[in-house]
């Protein structure tokens, strides 16, 4: 005999009073809770962190201001970083598709920009074929043009690849929701000074950062997404 299923739980309910309030759903959030819920419920997300030292990214940071050739963020130099990890790792630029994995010969980067009524997800095409002054011009143009509200469809669609970052938020750690079809997306955290054993076992104060992988398991293995991060 087959055991019947447990009843499921009811939902637990509370009583509206006349204090709340009741706020209608954009189109973007719509859009939001639809991508988002499809891609938690549907893509079997793995995650892995790793922490970075990136005294040596502060200090071209600070060689660029002072000859004069402008200011470079952590950013762009994660998405320059991505672009080469994505180039010497195909197999994490690609997408599920049914009977079959679809590895892109272009990468595209795809930037989530916080924007009043929520989140866009402006594209950085054949970034592959650019320098890191293009990525962070082309970047900065794109996110600045997400907050206006004047991007164009074609300037958000075609991602290969996202990046998302929150360190300037003051995080610590965050494991972001996969930007489908895409296969993987990086959370960025906030850089921090703290004490770092180096050398013969002694301690320096170095900046650290935490960068945390989402994998979709369908295209990427542990080992895998381990190795790309």
């Amino acid at each position: 005999a087959v055991a019947p299923k447990p009843a499921s739980a009811p939902v637990a309910t509370i009583a509206a009073t006349a204090d709340d309030t009741k706020v209608p759903l954009n189109r973007l959030r719509q859009v939001i809770a639809e991508r988002t819920t499809h891609s938690k419920q549907t893509v079997p997300h793995f995650y892995v962190t790793v922490e970075v030292d990136i005294e040596a990214i502060q200090d071209l940071r600070d060689m660029f201001e002072k000859d004069g050739s402008g200011k470079v963020s952590i950013n762009d130099f994660v998405v320059a970083a991505s672009v080469r990890a994505l180039q010497d790792m195909p197999e994490v630029n690609a997408s599920f598709q049914g009977d079959h994995v679809l590895r892109y010969g272009a990468v595209h980067i795809g930037i989530a920009a916080a924007v009043e009524d929520g989140l866009l997800v402006p594209v950085i095409k054949n970034a592959h074929a650019k320098t890191l002054r293009q990525l962070s011009a082309e970047s900065k143009d794109l996110v600045a043009k997400a907050r206006a509200g004047k991007l164009l469809p074609d300037e958000m669609s075609g991602s290969t690849f996202s990046i998302s970052n929150m360190g300037m938020l003051d995080v610590d750690t965050f494991g972001a929701i996969i930007n489908e079809p895409n296969c993987a997306i990086v959370a960025i955290s906030s850089a921090r000074k703290k004490p770092v054993v180096v050398g013969d076992d002694e301690l320096e104060i170095r900046e650290r950062m935490n960068i945390t992988g989402s994998f979709d398991h369908r295209v990427v293995d542990g080992a895998l997404g381990a190795k790309f991060v």
